[in-house]
């Protein structure tokens, strides 16, 4: 069944596909890669052809992107610039390259009742954003009301993903936490490239979701997903008391520490005009990435998360952004 066939007949739920998905027989689905993989047929060699990078036994794999004082991307530097620390100790990079590879994009759309006034303007945006893709990236529009349904599947037409966008209708309450989990899940066994982004465009309304911000913060811990995050705050209640933060303050604080932790950014535009320029930011930092990867010091089995920080080496006016860390494999 084609992408189109499949969204003209019934939006499905995310979680619908990802049980379905877990009911299908064991093993990695095409492309899918464990954050740290087991040996290969080549044992401890390192090769890479397109997207795929064929690893040795725990080796832990980094995206890194680099970026001034302006956020402007960075790419000319070498393995000697940076330095790797697991739980703060210092660990030593022995897979080092620069990678402008194929993607696989979720686009999770927020289509309550609030976003009615940004929707036509918000669609155009997207679809500027799509139309940077390269012939093999792929995407999947999802949105999400009181509940995230996948509109279009993962799809390398960009024809496709466009009618999607265009189908979309905002009304009703947003389960915003839901929503960003669920499609980080589908985005990571769905996805058939390496490398997986989700961005999320909403105005930070909150209701009534199922699952709390720890639940979603550890399950976005267990994804390789950068989350970027386009965020409509200005209309919330900026009120705040004594021992309470403003909506707007609570909500910009969720989706900044949740952008952050995955390597990913977000993005607060003051006005519609500035999506135009916050696409292309997100485009560029989506594609060009330095890959580092390290064989731990610390080697148990413990299934434990271990925090991992990047930094630049003897230039402070660059920042280094990756995954706050990962979960170690248990014995």
């Amino acid at each position: 069944m084609t992408p189109r066939t499949y969204r003209s007949r019934a939006a499905t739920t995310v979680a619908a596909i990802l049980l379905a998905a877990a009911a299908a027989p064991a093993g990695p689905s095409p492309g899918q890669q464990r954050t740290r993989p087991r040996a290969s047929a080549a044992g401890r060699q390192t090769a890479q052809d397109d997207d795929t990078v064929r690893i040795g036994t725990d080796l832990v794999l980094l995206d890194v992107s680099v970026v001034d004082k302006e956020n402007r991307p960075y790419f000319e530097f070498d393995k000697s610039k940076f330095a790797v620390t697991e739980d703060g100790a210092p660990q030593t990079i022995t897979f080092f390259n620069k990678e402008e590879t194929s993607i696989s994009l979720g686009l999770l759309i927020d289509t309550s009742g609030s976003m009615r006034s940004k929707i036509e303007t918000v669609v155009q945006a997207v679809t500027n954003l799509v139309n940077t893709n390269r012939p093999q990236d792929e995407t999947a529009v999802i949105e999400f009301k009181d509940g995230a349904e996948v509109v279009e599947e993962f799809t390398t037409d960009e024809r496709d993903v466009q009618e999607a966008l265009e189908d979309i209708v905002a009304n009703g309450q947003s389960a915003l936490v839901d929503a960003v989990k669920l499609s980080a899940d589908y985005v990571q066994k769905q996805g058939h490239h390496r490398r997986k982004a989700l961005l999320l465009v909403t105005d930070g309304l909150e209701r009534g979701s199922y699952y709390s911000y720890e639940q979603i913060a550890e399950s976005l811990r267990q994804t390789d997903v950068r989350l970027y995050v386009v965020g409509f705050t200005q209309d919330l209640d900026q009120s705040k008391s004594l021992f309470k933060k403003s909506d707007k303050a609570r909500a910009e604080k969720l989706l900044k520490t949740l952008a952050g932790d995955t390597g990913g950014r977000a993005f607060f535009p003051k006005d519609l005009s500035e999506l135009g320029t916050i696409s292309d930011e997100i485009a560029k930092d989506m594609r060009t990435v330095y890959v580092l990867g390290y064989y731990p010091s610390n080697e148990k089995r413990d299934g434990t998360f271990r925090r991992v920080e990047v930094k630049v080496l003897g230039d402070p006016k660059y920042t280094a952004r990756t995954r706050s860390g990962y979960y170690a494999d248990r014995e």
